[in-house]
């Protein structure tokens, strides 16, 4: 088995998505699979995060300590991403316009994030928008951005270099070399009209993350590609339409093939991506889409999702 999703809720819960002759009691543990694999191969750790909304709450502290013990566990091999909307939501968040939401990301070492509509909504620094009528519109954005030790990634962003946002990333992950997109469905952009203003818009997705994905492949040679999407899907269990928690024993129907996500991984042909970090939905998304793993976790910092995989640096690619 290649390819494992899990869901961290300061334990590890493992479903497991792929056929594999051992069971939960006899399986050995990610760290095992991990030290054990032999040469020409490698397995990262990828933990997601979606929807952090600034959250300040105490659920924070848990996530980061588990994050640190995760990467002090898997070394290089282990990735933090954010799949948008991280700066603004959470009342504390907003009056300092993202300061410590930032801080908070700094401090956990998230290796790659995107922007979604809501981070867009502090608009002008401080008071500027009333002292200053042609104060910047994203203004607090900009700040933040430039406090920010992590980088941004856009890739069917234009107007994005203005803040630093690039249309992909290449990153090590042990022996691998991993390449990161982004894409934000351009239905969000009337949520986000300062961005409007800047000069800042998002086109279609699939032909920004085609002509990106063929580049990383083609001239960057990576091993691996992951998605970061802020695009809406929901996989609700066949018993509970909205749940927001998955017992092991709960069957995972298909998700909705008519949602954005869905509609966009199965317009793709096969080998674009690997794997998935998904946000927009609050919802816990641990399923196969189109033949690649999802991950999505609750939001607010509750917890963060964790995906396996397995690569081939030899061939580069992504055992299935």
């Amino acid at each position: 088995m290649a390819v494992k999703i899990f869901t961290r809720f300061f334990r590890i819960i493992p479903l497991i998505l792929a056929v594999s002759c051992a069971t939960p009691e006899t399986a050995p543990t990610p760290l095992r699979l991990v030290e054990s694999l032999s040469s020409g191969y490698e397995m990262i750790v990828i933990a997601g995060l979606n929807d952090f909304h600034g959250n300040l709450t105490d659920s924070t502290p848990r996530l980061v300590a588990q994050l640190h013990q995760n990467r002090k566990k898997f070394g290089d091999r282990f990735l933090v991403f954010s799949s948008g909307d991280f700066l603004h939501g959470d009342p504390a968040s907003d009056l300092d316009e993202g300061f410590q939401a930032t801080a908070i990301f700094n401090r956990i070492g998230v290796d790659a994030a995107m922007l979604a509509e809501n981070d867009f909504a502090f608009g002008a620094l401080g008071a500027e928008h009333i002292l200053k009528p042609d104060a910047d519109p994203i203004g607090a954005l900009r700040v933040r951005l430039s406090e920010a030790q992590f980088p941004i990634v856009g890739t069917n962003l234009t107007g994005g270099s203005q803040l630093g946002i690039r249309p992909s990333l290449l990153l090590r992950a042990g022996a691998a070399k991993i390449g990161v997109l982004a894409v934000l469905d351009p239905a969000m952009i009337p949520y986000a009209p300062a961005a409007k203003l800047s000069g800042i818009a998002w086109s279609e997705p699939k032909p920004a993350l085609l002509a990106e994905a063929d580049r990383l492949r083609k001239e960057e040679r990576v091993d691996a590609i992951v998605l970061l999407a802020h695009l809406s899907e929901t996989c609700p269990p066949a018993r509970k339409k909205r749940q927001r928690a998955f017992a092991p024993t709960d069957p995972l129907p298909d998700c909705d093939p008519r949602m954005p996500l869905a509609n966009l991984l199965r317009s793709l042909p096969l080998g674009t991506i690997d794997a998935v970090v998904a946000g927009h939905e609050h919802q816990r998304i641990h399923h196969w889409i189109a033949g690649l793993p999802v991950i999505q976790s609750n939001p607010y910092g509750s917890e963060a999702a964790l995906l396996y995989l397995t690569i081939d640096t030899a061939r580069h690619a992504v055992l299935q």
